[in-house]
């Protein structure tokens, strides 16, 4: 699927992409991140509920070596093997030694500590009550510290049949052979591996809470003790807390000791780090992930489908509507996509005929509205009548000849109609007077170029017009009015109206002379270049007035410029009309 990359850089375009990806992204985004949390929760419950369960296991599997080293310990004392061993008739530390769960054995009197097998020799004092609870045929589970500062695990039973007073028997409980099953209860594989389980842990306190034997993911408790934000406020329940950069949830529950082996309780600790927890849940968001990438690639191709498609008939209708609005009404914008589009081209079709028809016929009036201006105004005088039109039409010739273009030949024309408009504001005695103007009828008639630019100022349509008529009587010396601009200051088409203008003003009867003739008249405009006239636009006007177009074409008599010499023409200060009454 191709498609233009300029559709991106409109406003609709990245509107249709952006809702495109919204549409698409939003909903593909919520239902994953919905997904994935319920997937979290749900693998959080399920690994809450297996940590309690390994914590349960564990204690039974605690307990059940607890009893198992009670019964080995049972039958030790009522074994004929410990009165041999006592009386010394026989060497039973063999028998004695094949013991599983004891790695060794010390009878303890009241006179003195007898190592049977071992070298258990320093036993713990027992309370009297703890004493009554042996002589009652109950075991005793004591912590002590043994070689190298580390905890060993002692059980005491009553010495045959006599209780106590025939001794303690005290046995040292092999770690491993407590721990093992309770270790593999826990984290669920075979003794050999469980030292190496990092993301799982294990670990067994005592009533001071310290480590007694810890595996896995918790075996730095043994040499770093138990966290600080780590606490057991009840017999059972969960657990989270960080170290090391990582998170940690887990499970706690106490071993109870109290009744069965007169110790205070122990708790068992079974925990896992979060980040192993959650690793199931990488892959799914990986899924996640890519499906999100992939419904956001998908929204791009639909929207890029959908800007082509929408974007290339608005791209006809707005490139339609540029022409018509350059007033180029023949435009026309032929859709076939068989929807609105084209409907909508349709009517744009229709309205584009319809203005331009419209256009037409108010440009024709406009220019009949400013003709028949202009015919009013002139029509004031006898002596004046066609002026405005004689000078737009020889002001027009002179601009094609200078090569201007079409829009500014139309602004001359229109400026040359209504050029004396503000000869409305002069009474008919001044522009019909037969003998010289005064100075106060002379200031009087000159006002006629700012009473026509404020007649036009409300107009916005001919307010291009209104330069042409305020400065078409400013001379190119200066000496000119109503500003006294001068050279190029004043505006090049009121320079050109100002020849023909002027012209057309000596060439025409007045109440006070008759009108020169057109040699006589060309002659004086030349004269007078450089003065009072634009040299460039005298010299379009003399090349159009010889030219077969022109009213002296059969004269042959300007093969110079103008038909006077430049220093003639440079240094004349002479104004037309000096010695009459200027009325142009």
């Amino acid at each position: 699927m191709s498609f233009d990359v300029e559709h991106f850089r409109t406003k609709i375009g990245r509107r249709i992409v952006i809702l495109f990806v919204v549409c698409a992204l939003l909903p593909a985004m919520g239902v994953s991140i919905v997904s994935y949390w319920q997937a979290r929760s749900q693998l959080r419950r399920s690994e809450d509920e297996t940590i309690r369960s390994r914590a349960t296991n564990a204690q039974n599997g605690a307990l059940e070596r607890l009893q198992s080293v009670e019964s080995e310990l049972i039958l030790l004392a009522a074994s004929p093997s410990l009165d041999r061993a006592l009386s010394g008739t026989d060497d039973a530390s063999g028998e004695i030694g094949s013991l599983r769960r004891l790695d060794a054995v010390t009878l303890a009197t009241s006179d003195a500590t007898i190592a049977i097998y071992g070298d258990l020799t320093d036993t713990p004092e027992l309370a009297p009550e703890t004493l009554g609870n042996l002589d009652r045929g109950q075991s005793v589970l004591a912590v002590t510290d043994g070689a190298g500062g580390r905890p060993q695990i002692l059980m005491a039973r009553a010495a045959g049949d006599g209780g106590t007073e025939a001794g303690v028997l005290w046995g040292r409980i092999v770690a491993d052979s407590l721990w093992a099953t309770a270790q593999v209860y826990a984290v669920d594989v075979t003794a050999e591996g469980i030292d190496l389980q990092d993301a799982n842990g294990y670990c067994v306190l005592d009533a001071s809470g310290r480590p007694l034997d810890c595996a896995g993911a918790l075996v730095t408790w043994i040499l770093q003790g138990v966290p600080d934000d780590v606490s057991f406020p009840g017999r059972t329940g969960p657990l989270s807390w960080s170290a090391s950069g990582r998170s940690y949830a887990g499970h706690y529950r106490v071993l109870p000791l109290q009744a069965s082996f007169n110790s205070e309780d122990w708790t068992i600790v079974i925990a896992s780090d979060e980040q192993s927890l959650l690793q199931p849940l990488a892959e799914f968001r990986a899924l996640l992930l890519g499906f999100i990438v992939f419904a956001g690639a998908w929204a791009v191709l639909v929207g890029a489908r959908g800007i082509r498609r929408y974007m290339e008939p608005l791209a006809k209708l707005r490139e339609g509507t540029r022409r018509v609005a350059a007033q180029d009404f023949s435009t026309r914008v032929h859709l076939t996509s068989g929807d609105e589009f084209e409907e909508l081209a349709g009517s744009f079709n229709n309205m584009a005929q319809q203005v331009g028809t419209l256009f037409e016929e108010l440009k024709d009036l406009n220019w009949s509205t400013i003709t028949t201006l202009a015919r009013t105004i002139d029509a004031k005088s006898p002596w004046t009548a066609g002026h405005s039109e004689r000078v737009s039409q020889m002001s027009v010739a002179i601009a094609r000849v200078m090569g201007l273009g079409e829009a500014e030949v139309e602004r001359l024309y229109r400026g040359g109609l209504l050029h004396d408009i503000g000869k409305i504001g002069v009474p008919i005695t001044i522009i019909d007077k037969k003998g010289r103007l005064t100075d106060e009828e002379m200031a009087v008639m000159r006002s006629h170029v700012t009473i026509g630019a404020k007649i036009l100022e409300p107009l916005s349509a001919l307010e291009d017009v209104i330069p042409i008529v305020l400065y078409h009587h400013e001379r190119f010396d200066g000496k000119g009015y109503e500003s006294g601009l001068g050279g190029t200051d004043i505006p090049h088409l009121a320079r050109i109206l100002c020849v023909a203008d002027s012209y057309d003003a000596m060439r025409s009867d007045r109440p006070y002379r008759t009108g020169r003739g057109p040699d006589e008249t060309l002659e004086e405009i030349a004269l007078c270049a450089g003065s009072q006239f634009d040299p460039d636009a005298v010299e379009a006007f003399v090349e159009y007035m010889t030219s077969e177009e022109g009213e002296l074409a059969s004269m042959g008599k300007f093969s110079q410029p103008f038909g006077v010499p430049a220093e003639t023409r440079v240094t004349s200060s002479r104004t037309l009309g000096d010695s009459e009454k200027v009325t142009a």
